[in-house]
């Protein structure tokens, strides 16, 4: 329906003109507000920048409360991740423009409303016209677009209106007023036009909640500046409008209101608190410079991508061949698959509308299983990455011979296909070793963890959550990695794959980062002093060998539980399916929010022992697993060991984010290691 439908239902009511409808639809303000205040509101203009979460919600309640006239500005359209908390997106919403969407929405609140849209959003350009004849203006522009809200804050004060910004932070909201006698914008946030976005916007938000209660329940390894993204609810929101529309209000009726900035507020309903302060020299004062430092930390790059790269290319309709950039980050999707010691051990080729990629020889794995079952991680998370671009993936594998390494082709199409859920999953998947605590795991997590790996058959997951029965897995444990720290040859290629220093990162980006290892101040001291095999043997005759591993095993004990991954049959086929599957239980578990460690290479040992026999482990490492196979049995009595592969042993639960992200070679260097191979 448009605004001629609206005012011919309206007929029916009896109502054909503007006066009579506002006596009737806001007959229920009188008695908070007086006839002459809805008159007033009837006849000013409010500009909302922005009409996403907050700014959609910011018009139909100016629009409810009586707002006769609006300037409207926005360049967006629907998506599907607007859903959680945008007015207007609904299903039928998706792909229409934001602002025509909300425009028809006010409409069908009061068809008298006077609009005038902006459907580039506010530019140099058009910023005076937005703010011709405006009492108040609303802020409702993105978080990340921090240039366009400067430009507006500065203009509206050069044209003497004033603006209220409130921000959805968590279950809160924090509110500013800046009136063009009070603080300026730029004053207030301490920007100027040589300040770095990542700098202003960090800026923005601590100069925009100075408290920050939501800080106490946040994740901000959430929040990615040069993805432009961060978590946002529905309630905080509406919660936004609430304030800032009571705000609008006082401004335009000259009533008593909240003093302009530096004056803060924040109401955070989920921790029941409400704060309120001055900051009488803006970000520029000292305790402001030290929140500033201390958010820039918790932002660092440093910590795990969390969603897919910034230029990552959108979904659409494919027609071959298919661009080169595209099949490079389907390949990019790739190397973000798990291998041992993440030794990364592939390299790439591509083709017309194809990926090929090659298990390598990284040194880490004796038995192969481990290289075939990180190539089947690469392949799963390359075919979930096509799905989510709108391409098919076929996978085809080579099990290869003595003198050719297995591999496998992706062949890609244009395709309807459904996208993949675990999509973002493919970033967020990693290796936590931090403290875990015991909450037990989701209801259903188990059931719907099976669902996503029974495609493969002769899969399957084998839990141990009884905390009595984790006792036993620890005392396991604790045994596999005594030995673990007695063999030369384990020693060495465990110490080869760590990098020491950021130096060395960089020059190679596959093991595994000192911090990644979690080991505390104490633990990289012991590390780093245990380099020379001479000195471990030392530290192991000491007895200083089992600390690491009561370290391990403590940690099988504070889990929500452990589980055993395998695969029926020890084929290449069989490894490399089991691979796939493997990825997609990770990725699963990272989906539900959990946290997975590989606690132990036992799994790794059990192949090695049985491969090429005892001989191939030191005389101190062969004593400890051979009296510790029948317990390893006797942990999954459902196992077949004789015919089973066992692919993945995890403990599952919950921990804080890693502050260490392990390093991953790019598109082109493993495309690099293809020709230099030839």
């Amino acid at each position: 329906m448009g605004k001629t439908e609206f005012l011919n239902k309206l007929k029916t009511y009896g109502i054909y003109d503007r006066e009579t409808f506002w006596a009737d639809a806001f007959s229920r303000d009188i008695g908070l507000l007086s006839r002459a205040d809805q008159m007033a509101l009837a006849g000013a203009r409010v500009a909302i920048a922005g009409l996403g979460g907050v700014g959609g919600v910011h018009l139909v309640t100016l629009a409810r409360a009586g707002v006769g006239k609006f300037n409207i500005a926005d360049f967006d359209v629907y998506e599907p991740a607007n859903m959680n908390r945008q007015f207007g997106a609904t299903v039928p919403a998706l792909g229409r423009p934001k602002l025509d969407v909300m425009e028809e929405e006010a409409l069908a609140i009061n068809p008298f409303l006077e609009i005038r849209k902006f459907d580039t959003g506010v530019t140099a350009a058009n910023v005076d016209d937005f703010l011709d004849g405006v009492d108040v203006v609303l802020d409702g522009v993105d978080f990340f677009c921090f240039e366009a809200r400067r430009m507006v804050f500065n203009r509206a004060r050069a044209k003497g209106i004033p603006v209220v910004t409130a921000g959805p932070l968590g279950y809160s909201s924090a509110l500013l007023v800046f009136s063009p006698d009070g603080m300026s914008f730029d004053d207030y946030f301490d920007v100027n036009d040589q300040t770095s976005n990542r700098d202003a916007l960090i800026a923005f938000a601590v100069g925009l909640a100075p408290r920050s209660t939501h800080g106490r329940y946040m994740d901000f390894s959430r929040v990615s500046f040069n993805r432009r993204r961060g978590p946002s609810l529905d309630v905080a929101c509406q919660l936004c409008s609430a304030l800032a529309v009571t705000e609008a209000m006082r401004l335009i009726l000259k009533k008593e209101g909240l003093a302009p900035a530096p004056v803060y507020r924040q109401f955070d309903p989920y921790l029941n608190r409400f704060v309120t302060g001055r900051l009488r020299w803006g970000n520029r004062g000292p305790l402001q410079r030290l929140r500033r430092a201390v958010m820039a930390y918790l932002l660092d790059d440093r910590g795990f991508k969390r969603l897919p790269p910034a230029q990552w290319p959108t979904r659409r309709a494919w027609s071959s061949p298919i661009p080169k950039d595209v099949l490079k980050s389907l390949l990019l999707a790739g190397t973000y698959a798990p291998s041992v010691l993440n030794a990364q051990p592939w390299s790439a080729r591509l083709g017309p509308d194809e990926i090929r990629v090659k298990a390598g020889d990284a040194g880490v794995d004796m038995t192969g299983t481990g290289t075939l079952m990180a190539l089947g991680a690469v392949a799963e998370n390359m075919k979930i990455a096509a799905a989510n671009l709108g391409l098919a993936g076929d996978i085809r594998f080579s099990a290869g011979t003595e003198s050719e390494n297995p591999s496998f082709l992706l062949s890609v199409r244009g395709a309807d296909v459904p996208k993949d859920f675990l999509f973002e999953s493919v970033w967020e998947r990693h290796t936590n070793r931090r403290h875990y605590d015991k909450r037990p795991l989701p209801e259903g997590s188990r059931e719907s963890l099976d669902q996503l790996i029974e495609v493969f058959p002769g899969v399957r997951v084998h839990w141990i959550v009884d905390p009595t029965a984790l006792k036993r897995v620890a005392r396991v444990v604790f045994q596999s990695e005594r030995a673990r720290v007695a063999d030369e040859r384990i020693h060495r290629v465990v110490n080869e794959k760590i990098r020491w220093t950021r130096e060395e990162i960089a020059r190679r980006p596959d093991g595994l980062p000192l911090g990644n290892l979690e080991a505390g101040k104490i633990g990289e001291v012991f590390l780093r002093a245990t380099r020379s095999w001479s000195v471990m043997r030392w530290a192991n005759r000491l007895g200083l060998g089992h600390l690491a591993a009561r370290h391990v095993a403590r940690g099988v004990l504070e889990s929500s539980g452990v589980a055993l991954l395998t695969a029926r049959g020890k084929d290449r086929d069989a490894v490399f399916a089991g691979g796939r599957a493997m990825e997609r239980f990770w990725l699963g578990l990272t989906h539900l929010g959990l946290s997975v460690q590989p606690i132990t290479p036992i799994h790794h040992f059990y192949d090695q022992w049985n491969t090429f026999g005892a001989k191939t482990f030191s005389p101190e490492s062969r004593e400890i697993l051979e009296r510790l196979w029948p317990d390893y049995q006797a942990l999954f009595p459902s196992v077949d060991f004789a015919r089973e592969t066992h692919l993945l042993f995890v403990r599952v639960g919950y921990a804080p984010p890693m502050r260490w992200a392990s390093p991953r070679f790019s598109p082109d260097q493993v495309l690099s290691f293809s020709q230099e191979s030839q």
